[in-house]
């Protein structure tokens, strides 16, 4: 595979395992509120409702991870027929844990639970009430790429005559269960084997301490612009790599799964668990915005300043509420690649810092996160005001930093020669890619545009979208015409090779299944 193919495979898989984790985000919304209705000054009903809200949803949300990250990252992967592809993965994941559980079964290599841990550190775990090796997330996220591999190599396949009814999606859907149920069984030998490099990894962290937290969280942040930071954190999240706790004769794998599970149980710890060091990457996203754009303000030519600011407003809506960062962030990734490392390794040592100073509450996002879980985790536990007292501290080194490196090294960052801003002024939602109205930004032929930039329906292979970019694949980079895809509004067009990713804002999922549809892409 050449290297740009497979840059742009692993910015697809990056992209598609992103999907059902802001799902999972959601049900820990809700977890907290059920969190909230249990709590001890709530009216006894309120609490009854409230604890069936938190067991619902820890055990049927956080507990079924590699069933949700299955269904999630097949449909994300496959390129048509998603509604099928959903049925596929349902198949394929119950195929798998069968014949996992059986086959060990049949060969007597089923590990007898521990009297207090239960399957914990014996490589094996319990998944749908089948003891199976434990894979965790990874069981889901695998099966999803060969799910999506068969789903899109062979669903074009006809047969005719009698034939006929096995054509297309069955065709795909029969070869993956034969593979799926062959992977099953070699599982029982090979994973034991992986899961050894797996212990070893997280062996890693746990000797090298701040080093290691440091290499992740720097790791975390510099990779962003490739799409391949949710690679970084993913298996922290949501695999023993992060930790495991044992808690009410449940056990937990995950720094996020371990954490919600923690607040649904305050009453049954004294201390939160270490895992938690993964999660606050919104600490430094804040603190550098505000030390970025002070330092920006700082560096512009003073004619430019009110522009600068009017550029950086409206991305503080999203850094600082919800911790999405990436309108911030491409005001200056590009054009200043020695500030986005320096900017990389700020990140790190910040969250070093507040680590070794003892502060223990997560902080993944934005600010409405932080203060939801201030409010639910006693301040003795969460120790919040060492990260609100490095805060001020913090922001200061990297407004210095920034501005050091900005003037020694002459660098293009907004508001300085070589960096275009518009100068009138822009509105925050144009700045995010808002529209006033859905259905009015339907019928702006916006689609339309994009499409003739990008070289016409026949030069597109591959559509697919982030948070904030449309990532496209082409088949003649000739072909592109940035002049068309600007009349559509954006934040910047980036190109490489075969890959055009145009930074259209949070509402460019609605775009790109407008532009799918013109396509015919989806069915």
């Amino acid at each position: 595979m050449k290297k740009g193919k497979l840059q742009n495979a692993m910015k697809q898989f990056a992209s598609a395992i992103l999907q059902p984790a802001l799902i999972l985000s959601l049900i820990g919304v809700i977890l907290i509120f059920g969190v909230l209705l249990s709590m001890d000054f709530m009216p006894e009903p309120l609490r009854v409702i409230g604890d069936f809200i938190t067991t619902v949803f820890l055990e049927g949300g956080f507990q079924q991870l590699p069933l949700i990250f299955c269904v999630g990252v097949t449909c994300a992967l496959t390129k048509k027929k998603k509604g099928e592809a959903a049925t596929v993965a349902i198949v394929s994941f119950l195929i798998f844990v069968y014949s996992n559980h059986y086959w060990l079964e049949f060969n007597d290599m089923l590990i007898e639970p521990l009297e207090e841990k239960g399957l914990i550190g014996t490589g094996q775990g319990i998944v749908l009430g089948m003891q199976v090796v434990d894979m965790g997330v990874f069981l889901g996220v695998i099966l999803a790429c060969i799910n999506a591999f068969f789903l899109n190599r062979f669903s074009k396949v006809e047969f005719k005559g009698a034939l006929a009814l096995y054509s297309g999606t069955t065709f795909a859907c029969l070869m993956d269960a034969i593979f799926v149920f062959l992977f099953g069984v070699a599982m029982c030998y090979v994973w034991p084997l992986c899961n050894q490099g797996i212990l070893a990894l997280g062996g890693f962290m746990s000797t090298h301490g701040v080093l290691g937290l440091f290499i992740y969280n720097f790791l975390q942040r510099f990779l962003i612009s490739t799409g391949l930071h949710h690679l970084i954190y993913m298996p922290f999240y949501y695999t023993s790599l992060g930790g495991t706790l044992v808690l009410d004769g449940a056990t937990y794998a995950g720094a996020d799964v371990i954490w919600y599970a923690e607040i649904a149980n305050l009453d049954k710890i004294t201390a939160i668990h270490d895992s938690v060091r993964y999660m606050t990457c919104g600490f430094a996203q804040i603190c550098g915005y505000i030390g970025a754009t002070l330092a920006f303000l700082k560096t512009a030519e003073p004619e430019k300043r009110k522009a600068v600011w009017t550029l950086m407003l409206p991305a503080a809506i999203l850094v600082l509420a919800e911790g999405i960062t990436e309108p911030f962030e491409f005001t200056f990734m590009f054009t200043a690649p020695l500030l986005w490392f320096v900017h990389s390794v700020l990140d790190g040592l910040s969250q070093v810092l507040i680590y070794v100073l003892g502060s223990r509450i997560p902080m993944p996002g934005g600010l409405i996160d932080f203060i939801w879980d201030v409010m639910l985790v006693p301040a003795s536990m969460s120790r919040w005001y060492i990260l609100v007292a490095c805060a001020i501290p913090v922001i200061v080194i990297w407004y210095l930093v920034f501005v050091f490196f900005i003037k020694k090294f002459n660098l293009v960052t907004p508001g300085r020669p070589g960096y275009e801003l518009a100068g009138d002024g822009t509105s925050i939602k144009d700045s995010l890619g808002m529209e006033q109205d859905e259905n009015e930004n339907a019928l702006t032929g916006e689609e339309d545009d994009i499409i003739a930039g990008l070289g016409g329906k026949d030069n597109i292979t591959e559509l697919t979208n982030c948070a904030t970019r449309l990532r496209v694949v082409v088949k003649d980079p000739s072909l592109v015409d940035e002049t068309l895809i600007n009349k559509v509004k954006n934040s910047g067009i980036i190109r490489k090779e075969n890959n055009v990713q145009i930074i259209i804002g949070v509402t460019v999922g609605n775009l790109r299944n407008r532009i799918a549809e013109r396509l015919g892409l989806e069915e």
